[in-house]
């Protein structure tokens, strides 16, 4: 929850389209939508920036009716919570189907500036990670053959490694070599800085996943990583190696 200082700063810098900016047909669907929540709660909630920094409960249904009416995929991504928050019927497919939608948009290739799809894709991670929607898990899975998807919901790709799908292995494991991410892969030019801090988190993404699928020839794959020159790499390493060896020994009743 936003502090009360925090709160009155973005509702401000709304008030003067610096942040929370809507506009045309937008602005005023969320203006009828806060008008339902004002009537549902007794709140005086008059901007998104409320919405989106202020604990409401009970307002999910009101939400899912308008939230795909939204054509800015940022006053979606703020509204996602509460969807959440009350399990709407068919909650894990709305919002799947609305990523779907979203990952056909301008915004979804963008890398950079205030239209940067990361203050978005976070919101969706967070989503699919609290749903734990089980029923969605080939649909959820079939994002890792993206590696853009890997980098944008690393939540929840080590979720679905939990879930131990066997058909998830040998994608994580082809993605601890970043070579194969290329430019082409991710719809960026290959001189910005971006496509190596990309290349960077997808691979911590693979060595944690691959925990789950303890086995002596993977313990072999990530020992590699052990003397690795980023450190960083080597923690992750060690700690998806120790892991994957306990499973081993316990398995083997060591």
């Amino acid at each position: 929850m936003a502090n009360d200082v925090l709160l009155n700063y973005l509702i401000d810098q709304e008030k003067i389209g610096a942040e929370y900016v809507t506009t045309g047909a937008d602005k005023d669907r969320l203006i009828a939508l806060m008008k339902e929540v004002r009537s549902k709660t007794g709140k005086d909630i008059q901007y998104l920036a409320q919405l989106d920094n202020l604990q409401i409960y009970g307002i999910g249904e009101i939400v899912g009716q308008y939230i795909g009416a939204f054509e800015s995929e940022f006053v979606k991504s703020c509204l996602l919570d509460f969807l959440v928050e009350d399990r709407i019927e068919d909650c894990g497919q709305r919002i799947y189907q609305m990523y779907l939608h979203f990952k056909t948009t301008d915004t979804y290739l963008s890398s950079s500036g205030k239209s940067a799809p990361l203050g978005i894709t976070v919101r969706y991670d967070n989503a699919f990670k609290r749903l734990k929607p089980k029923k969605l898990k080939n649909e959820l899975c079939a994002l890792v053959n993206y590696p853009r998807d890997v980098f944008y919901l690393p939540l929840t790709m080590r979720m679905l490694a939990s879930w131990k799908m066997p058909e998830l292995e040998m994608l994580l494991k082809y993605y601890l070599d970043t070579t194969n991410i290329t430019p082409q892969s991710v719809g960026l030019p290959a001189s910005t800085p971006t496509l190596d801090f990309l290349k960077k988190e997808i691979r911590f993404t693979a060595i944690h996943g691959l925990r789950y699928y303890p086995s002596n020839e993977n313990c072999e794959i990530i020992s590699q990583f052990l003397q690795f020159e980023n450190p960083d790499v080597v923690i992750a390493a060690k700690k998806t190696l120790d892991y994957m060896k306990k499973q081993i020994n316990y398995r083997s009743g060591d």
